[in-house]
């Protein structure tokens, strides 16, 4: 199940217009590399819009590439990562164990 982010318009537009200037360089780049013509790669730029909107990235040029990057925010990067810990712990059996089904010769 897809959990969505509901935030109100007015902050989201705020930061789709705050990261306004990285967007235009990422739809250039992007479509100069022929990228929306994969509809794969097209969607993947509506959910990068979305992930800005909700404030879970954000973007910066690189001035060695001379291409946009796009990094997670510190406080999504922390929600994702106890998600990981929470299913990893919930996945471990701790040993150690007595017995096994495991027959070794």
């Amino acid at each position: 199940m897809t959990q969505f982010t509901i935030t109100d318009p007015v902050s989201a537009r705020r930061r789709i217009m705050g990261q306004g200037l990285n967007i235009l360089r990422y739809i250039s780049e992007t479509y100069n590399k022929g990228d929306f013509e994969d509809p794969n790669k097209a969607i993947g730029f509506c959910s990068l819009l979305m992930l800005v909107a909700e404030d879970k990235v954000k973007g910066s040029f690189n001035e060695d590439t001379c291409t946009t990057d796009w990094t997670l925010n510190e406080n999504f990067l922390k929600k994702l990562e106890e998600a990981r810990e929470s299913i990893l712990s919930s996945k471990i059996i701790q040993g150690p164990w007595q017995e096994t089904l495991d027959k070794f010769d």
